[in-house]
């Protein structure tokens, strides 16, 4: 059974031979650096040395082409501060280069700076693809025996948090809901138009769409702001991903997104990750409460990966092994594996969801 027969075949709850080994998320330079004195060869990738799956993700480009310059503005004996391409001015760790420590300025103030963006969003720029992008370049994911994904990023929430930052981006929605209407409007249509060409060449196995809309106690808006900004625009993207019989169409966000998941589900979603833990997500309550008609992958928890052995035991025991006699679930850590996370715990989690015997 090749990783992608097997994965579709888990997400369409039929037997599988044994668990996919896959991680949704990146491993940061931090925890890698860590784990090369812990046992981890020089020049070996995690995924190489532990003998994980992998997936095939294909990349359309969703920023302003071109972007700005990228320069540094600032530096001191602990960060940089930079400029971006979106025109993010950010300070960043030197220590933990891939960890944002503070965005300081947003690009998008006014209006005006919004339509002057819109002049770098030609969804039909060549640059969205692949220089070599043609029939026989599709063909090569097509032919792969991996799943092929693609991620949409960023979209509504993201692209508000990126261009205005959190604090403004919300505040508008009281301040001024039509320019946030506006800018959702263009987005769902550009995101359309970018996307069409991708799924009309590649048989994708699962879309995720970037949101991280929810934080520890709750979602960022109210389920009314939900159903009145986000449902209209974003259905016309879900519709178009299903007419291609794309079988996971997944929400990927953090935080607690329960009270708006039944209206994502409502909108065309039938997945969900990474169910962090540590806001009170469970993927036995979530089955419990939607059944078979929310995919599920993620929630293992960080927490019990830094803690030992005995609770990387419980996690497992407790919710991988009473899914996977049904199915439709990806056990995967529940968001970026930190620096803090011991590579023999690490191990030992990968080997107890390796000696899982399928029914």
């Amino acid at each position: 059974m090749t990783g992608r027969e097997r994965f579709r075949r888990l997400m369409s709850f039929e037997p599988i031979d044994r668990l996919p080994l896959l991680e949704l998320e990146n491993y940061e330079g931090a925890v890698v650096d860590r784990w090369r004195n812990e046992g981890l060869p020089p020049d070996t990738s995690v995924v190489d040395f532990l003998g994980l799956d992998t997936v095939d993700i294909f990349a359309v480009n969703y920023w302003p082409i071109p972007g700005l310059p990228r320069e540094t503005l600032a530096e001191d004996d602990e960060y940089l501060t930079i400029r971006d391409e979106l025109g993010i001015v950010t300070r960043i760790s030197k220590t933990l280069p891939g960890v944002i420590y503070e965005h300081v300025e947003h690009p998008v103030k006014t209006r005006r700076d919004w339509e002057a963006l819109k002049d770098r969003l030609d969804p039909h720029d060549p640059a969205r693809y692949p220089a070599d992008w043609g029939l026989e370049y599709a063909a090569r994911y097509n032919s792969s025996d991996k799943p092929v994904g693609l991620i949409i990023h960023p979209f509504f929430n993201r692209l508000g948090y990126y261009l205005m930052g959190t604090e403004n981006f919300l505040l508008a929605f009281h301040d001024d809901p039509d320019f946030l209407r506006d800018m959702f409007d263009f987005w769902y249509q550009f995101i359309i138009a970018s996307t069409e060409k991708a799924l009309d060449a590649i048989r994708f196995d699962y879309v995720a769409i970037a949101e991280d809309i929810a934080f520890k106690h709750s979602t960022l808006i109210s389920p009314a702001m939900y159903r009145e900004f986000w449902m209209p625009r974003q259905t016309p993207v879900l519709d178009l991903l299903r007419s291609h019989d794309i079988p996971v169409i997944g929400l990927w966000s953090s935080g607690d997104i329960r009270p708006i998941l039944p209206m994502a589900i409502e909108a065309g979603f039938n997945a969900t990750w990474p169910i962090e833990s540590q806001v009170g997500l469970n993927v036995i309550d979530l089955r419990r409460d939607y059944g078979r008609s929310l995919l599920v992958a993620g929630n293992i928890s960080i927490a019990s990966l830094i803690k030992g052995k005995e609770a990387i035991r419980r996690e497992v025991e407790e919710k991988v092994v009473p899914l996977v006699k049904e199915g439709g679930y990806l056990p995967t850590v529940d968001d970026i594996t930190p620096p803090e996370v011991p590579f023999e715990n690490y191990i030992y989690y990968i080997s107890l969801l390796r000696d899982i015997v399928m029914p």
